[in-house]
């Protein structure tokens, strides 16, 4: 690009006027006029500078548009709470107008985080996921995924109607994971999620045994001995009850006292369970009908639901295994190490959120915990409290 060289001259129709020459420059003559030899100096300075930052086409704005423009930049810059570079603006305009990031439907992008979350999680986890989702899917499935807005997500999580603020908190949760999923792959810029506040709600009171209760259940269950094993192994190691499901006689070994949770078993991650003495007990004792340490089914449901009925007790929900983290922690007083035997990462939120439960209206004590860990068979397969 050949640099420009002004020239000032008189005006010929008036010779108090000036005029500024730049020649001809993208097939036309450039001319400006002004009403002093001052202005017409800063005239020339100013568009030799625009020409030579930004070439000729610069010199086609009108004044008028150059104001306009600075204003809306401002403008910009105002509502972004920041400086927006023009390069931004136009990387943004492009995406959009182009549909780099909203052509991708709704439901298309649900389609690609489950098929993620199925190559990664079990199944049971993606279709969580598809379920939880599966009504909002449903009213914005063929939305582009860039025309969904926070104020769309937060009209639509307003307007459902839940059986609890805690289930209102589960969609909020994994709308973020969909939207989250979706910046990612960079679909969209941002997460409409991140600026809406997630319900609030108390976490319901837990629930654990009594001790007394344990008892009666596994004297119970221990008279047709079919699930022994797997209940002695909930109410004293805590695996959760999928992971019962999952649990084969492989995976515990009497001899060095350890159940592998492994890969194939554990929903979260590999863990080793050191087994209490009243839990080896147990499983000396049981019988064991298949390679699967836990009935088949439902069978296990069916089992606990009869010992329940004859023995005279109530079942709390998640019983075993929210059972023995309150026991565990009201034993030791170590709430890493019972998060640790849970299977929790990230440390003691989720054990003390989840399953450090209440009886009566106060913590398990100490004595209750050593009366638990205490509860041991007979020979002849019924129950004895013995010391820990």
């Amino acid at each position: 690009m050949k640099p420009i060289h002004p020239i000032i001259r008189t005006a010929t129709d008036n010779p108090h006027r000036y005029v500024v020459d730049l020649g001809r420059i993208g097939g036309r003559r450039r001319l400006y006029r002004a009403g002093t030899m001052a202005e017409a100096e800063a005239i020339a300075k100013e568009q030799t500078a625009i020409f030579t930052r930004h070439g000729s086409r610069a010199l086609d704005i009108p004044t008028d548009s150059i104001i306009r423009m600075s204003e809306l930049l401002d403008a910009i810059d105002s509502r972004a709470g920041r400086k927006v570079t023009a390069e931004a603006i136009l990387d943004y305009y492009i995406k959009h107008a182009t549909g780099a990031f909203c052509k991708k439907k709704v439901s298309v992008v649900l389609t690609e985080l489950l098929a993620k979350q199925g190559a990664e999680q079990r199944e049971r986890s993606w279709q969580t996921t598809q379920s939880t989702l599966r009504p909002f899917v449903a009213e914005f499935a063929d939305t582009p995924i860039g025309d969904v807005s926070r104020e769309n997500v937060s009209t639509w999580l307003d307007s459902r109607v839940c059986p609890s603020p805690s289930t209102k908190a589960r969609l909020h949760r994994y709308l973020h994971v969909l939207f989250a999923y979706a910046v990612e792959k960079e679909y969209i810029e941002k997460n409409p999620v991140d600026k809406i506040k997630a319900p609030k709600y108390r976490l319901p009171a837990k629930e654990y045994m009594p001790v007394e209760s344990v008892e009666r259940v596994l004297r119970a269950v221990a008279e047709g001995g079919e699930g022994l094993a797997a209940m002695a192994i909930g109410f004293f190691s805590g695996l959760r009850t999928a992971e019962l499901g999952r649990l084969t006689w492989a995976d515990v070994n009497l001899d060095s006292r350890q159940i592998t949770v492994g890969a194939n078993v554990s929903k979260t991650y590999p863990r080793n369970v050191r087994m209490s003495d009243n839990l080896l007990a147990w499983l000396s004792v049981s019988g064991r009908y298949d390679a699967m340490v836990c009935p088949r089914g439902r069978r296990l449901e069916a089992i606990r639901a009869d010992a329940c009925k004859r023995s005279g007790v109530r079942w709390p929900h998640n019983a075993m295994r929210v059972t023995c983290a309150t026991m565990h922690y009201a034993m030791h007083n170590n709430a890493h190490e019972t998060a640790a035997m849970l299977g929790h990462a990230g440390g003691t939120r989720m054990f003390f959120d989840h399953y450090r439960a209440l009886g009566d209206g106060h913590a398990a004590t100490r004595e209750e915990a050593e009366r638990y860990w205490g509860i041991a068979p007979r020979r002849d397969g019924n129950v004895v409290a013995f010391c820990a």
